[in-house]
């Protein structure tokens, strides 16, 4: 919907659609009573199905592809300094020169323009500076920016998403956020290479954050080629979030299945990460020793767990690997010693244990967010970005209450985070959810760290405070994840909060006794 994935669904390969086929309406079925009321414009039936990148052309930023279409070239995620930027126009698919475009046609916020070139032929090219504090750039061009024989081109758009300077970015030698959301590439954000998806493998809503990968048939894999420059065979960690939809039940040569992920070639495989059940299981090719590991965990399928894989050969014969799941340590060996024995042909792959053999221990399900580390994070630092969790890209909210009281006005304080630091958004307390209780005051209405206050309409009882989805957002318009609790009310008794019914028998008289 309007270029962007905005539903999915999967059947089994090969499954045939409706054969019988009829005449084609437009605006509701004549013999029934379910007509649409509105405007329909460019109607276009195919004999294919367009792939994401097509939809998007034909979209183009709400303005059609029928006319002077503009093309943008630039990273959708970058932790560059300086970006470099192609810009031309298409008409029909085909290059055109357009003339009377200047620097001041583009509209820039995140970044500052510092050259910009028409090397009149068609082709424009500028370089961006992030302003200081941004985390995302945006470039528009009006309609009529750029002329071609008394034709103006079309209105455009582009977002580039900027690497934020979250806790540990220092030691990242490798970031693939997977949230493209289209085309047949995933790009590092920290090296600037690009992976290349095969197989069946496709963009999916189902996500930590924006979009994921997800792995469905055999032959569905990633390529995320040789280990970025900086990546230690002997200090690193590994960092996904990952959904397992079911077990495949087949295993890789080195007896490892559900593999999520791999670094290996056709002949030699240094490392494989996989699921069993509910354990994490690991295979090591290091200097000392090939052998496979197992860790008891509590993994289960449809759920998103945070997987941590810290490995550091300088403390062996301690342990030198350490498995973390979901903000907790599942476990840790000391039977591998030396650094990985990877050789310099040896590739990334997500969803498969090795290139020439796919089904074996493939992987079915969701890969997300996936961190490589020159160093061995710890236990707190995996927990900071899992975030009880949330991830850190989420914007996170965090309450600060009393379970029980009996004076008004009550405080609440909202604490706001994004990307493991405090984040500033703007709050909305028209949208506060209150039951049994009226609203009291707020201390500011934008900042990281807000207080609510509220009184108390019955003693006792229960009061409810519900902060909607949205009800904070930040600059970018990122919003919160709902969150609901329960304050109790009146005398100081033992878990107020959690009462649900409280007789005194204090009447003293008559037939009736009250549920407090």
């Amino acid at each position: 919907m309007n270029g962007q994935l905005s539903a999915e669904s999967s059947f089994p390969a090969g499954r045939q659609g409706e054969i019988s086929l009829g005449d084609w309406f437009i605006g509701g079925m004549p013999t029934f009573n379910d007509r649409f009321a509105g405007s329909i414009d460019d109607v276009r039936i195919y004999s294919i199905a367009l792939n994401d990148d097509e939809v998007g052309k034909i979209y183009n930023n709400s303005s059609g592809d029928m006319g002077l279409v503009a093309e943008f070239t630039a990273p959708s995620i970058t932790d560059d300094s300086n970006i470099s930027v192609d810009l031309r126009f298409l008409q029909f698919e085909e290059p055109v020169v357009v003339t009377d475009l200047n620097q001041s046609d583009l509209i820039v916020t995140g970044a500052t323009i510092s050259t910009f070139n028409d090397t009149s032929d068609g082709n424009f090219s500028f370089t961006l500076i992030p302003t200081q504090g941004s985390t995302e750039i945006t470039i528009s061009l009006a309609q009529g920016a750029g002329q071609l024989g008394g034709n103006a081109t079309l209105p455009s758009n582009t977002f580039i998403q900027l690497v934020p300077p979250v806790p540990g970015k220092a030691d990242l030698v490798s970031w693939w956020w997977l949230d493209e959301g289209k085309g047949t590439s995933a790009e590092d954000s920290i090296s600037g290479s690009r992976g290349t998806l095969s197989g069946g493998v496709s963009w999916s809503l189902a996500s930590t954050y924006g979009t994921s990968l997800s792995f469905l048939n055999t032959g569905d894999y990633a390529d995320l080629g040789v280990p970025a420059a900086g990546f230690d065979t002997n200090e690193f960690s590994l960092n996904f979030w990952f959904r397992r939809n079911e077990e495949s039940f087949s295993w890789s040569a080195e007896q490892i299945s559900n593999v999520m992920l791999s670094l290996g070639n056709d002949e030699n495989c240094s490392l494989q990460l996989g699921t069993k059940g509910s354990d994490v299981e690991i295979f090591l090719s290091t200097i000392g020793k090939s052998d496979r590991a197992s860790m008891s965990a509590n993994i289960s399928d449809g759920t998103w767990h945070y997987l941590s894989v810290s490995y550091n050969a300088s403390i062996s014969p301690d342990n030198e690997l350490q498995i973390f799941l979901d903000g907790s340590s599942i476990g840790s060996t000391s039977i591998y010693e030396g650094g990985l024995s990877a050789g310099l042909t040896e590739k990334w792959f997500l969803g498969i244990a090795r290139l020439n053999s796919t089904s074996d221990g493939r992987f079915m399900g969701n890969l997300d967010d996936i961190r490589f580390s020159r160093k061995a994070v710890s236990l707190s630092e995996h927990q900071s970005v899992y975030n009880s969790g949330n991830g850190d890209l989420n914007l996170g909210l965090y309450a600060s209450y009393p379970s029980a009281t009996h004076s008004n006005p009550i405080s609440v304080d909202l604490n706001f985070t994004r990307y493991g630091m405090p984040w500033v958004v703007d709050f909305n307390e028209s949208m506060l959810g209150l039951s049994n209780s009226v609203f009291h005051d707020i201390n500011v209405t934008t900042g990281s760290s807000i207080r609510v206050e509220f009184n108390s309409t019955v003693d006792p009882g229960i009061l409810t405070v519900s902060l909607p989805e949205g009800i904070a957002k930040d600059a970018s318009l990122t919003g919160n994840q709902p969150l609901s609790f329960s304050i109790g009310f009146g005398h100081p008794v033992t878990k107020l909060e959690n009462l649900v019914a409280w007789w005194t028998f204090d009447e003293g008289n008559g037939t009736t006794v009250k549920d407090f």
